[in-house]
Order: C-alpha cells, then sequence, then structure tokens
C-alpha cells in the first residue's frame, strides 16, 4: 500500500451543508451511517461527520478526523474519479509531475490539487489528509491549458499517463461545471 491522491467531482454546496439540501436529512444521516465501516475511521469520526454533515459548530480540534470526514462526505455526494495513476504514489510524484508539466508549457502545480484548501472550514489539519480545492471557476481555464499540451513531449510514460488522467479530472470538472477536491494520504 502507500500514499496516493483520491479526487472527487463534487458539486461542493452539497457538502459544505449536506442536510440543508435533503428532505429528510436525520432519515438520510442514519441510512449513510449504516454504510461505514466503524473499523475504517478513526476515533471521533461519528461526531465529527455529524458536525458536517448538519453544520454544526465543532466540538473537536482534531483537524485529521475532520478531514477524513470531509472525505467521506464528498465520495457519498461527488462522484470519485479514477486514480490509476496517482495511487500509489509519493509526494515527490507531485513534484516530479510538476516539472514534466513545466517543460511541457504547463504552469500548474498538482500539489494545489491536495494541499491548497479544504472547501470547508476546518480545525487545523497536522498530519493527513492533504486536502485541496479547486472551484468550477478555477477547473475551466486550467481545462483548456492542460487540453492544449502536447503529453508527446513528455518522454516518461508513467508521468504522460498521471497527466493525462490528471487532465481527464479536469475536463470531466469543467464539462460538468463542478469543483475538484483532492485529499492525499
Amino acid at each position: 500500500m502507500g500514499y496516493g491522491v483520491m479526487v472527487y467531482a463534487v458539486e461542493i454546496e452539497m457538502v459544505r451543508a449536506p442536510s440543508k439540501y435533503l428532505a429528510d436529512p436525520q432519515d438520510y444521516f442514519a441510512r449513510m451511517m449504516n454504510l461505514r465501516r466503524p473499523t475504517d475511521t478513526p476515533e471521533g469520526f461519528d461526531e465529527a461527520l455529524a458536525e458536517l454533515f448538519f453544520s454544526r459548530p465543532f466540538t473537536g480540534d482534531e483537524g485529521s478526523v475532520y478531514g477524513y470526514a470531509l472525505e467521506w462526505l464528498c465520495e457519498r455526494f461527488g462522484s470519485p474519479l479514477k486514480n490509476a495513476h496517482w495511487y500509489p504514489v509519493g509526494l515527490s510524484w507531485l513534484d516530479t509531475v510538476r516539472r514534466a508539466l513545466g517543460e511541457v508549457g504547463v504552469q500548474f502545480d498538482p500539489s494545489d490539487l491536495v494541499y491548497s484548501r479544504s472547501p470547508v472550514l476546518l480545525p487545523d489539519i497536522v498530519d493527513f489528509p492533504g486536502i485541496g480545492h479547486l472551484t468550477n471557476v478555477e477547473v475551466k481555464p486550467l481545462a483548456q491549458v492542460l487540453g492544449a499540451a502536447d503529453l508527446s513531449a513528455v518522454a516518461d510514460r508513467q508521468i504522460r499517463e498521471s497527466i493525462a488522467e490528471m487532465q481527464g479530472w479536469i475536463q470531466y470538472c469543467a464539462k460538468i461545471n463542478s469543483d475538484l477536491v483532492g485529499f492525499f494520504h
């Protein structure tokens, strides 16, 4: 196993206040909680998830628990995007891809996908997960720039395939007018 990038196409308002958009939020939350596997979630996850879901003030200060709860909401209310070339990868892979993008004239740092900002205010995260957010407004011009890049100039097949997969994420989000939220853990 290892670290990697997980990305989601998300209608961000659904993640910022899910209960606001549901006819019976209590019932939906109860059914949603039945889907989770308690052994796969950190201590305090249920409380963090409920606070995010119902837009309640935070009672905990462990940011990572809230980060994982946010990812869970992105998975439920968004579309997980294929990450065959981004999992597993190490942190250095982000720099490797950034350099290759620069060589083909694209000034974009893939670290922004997982370390720029959370779409939801969270307690400080000391370690993992890294969280990045590109709004649908940011995604559209990036989709054009990435779409125009000549990837045949990238000699390394693995890097080229990673960039192509990232292009797919960005283009998909632009096409459906969605935000992109990424996590690194």
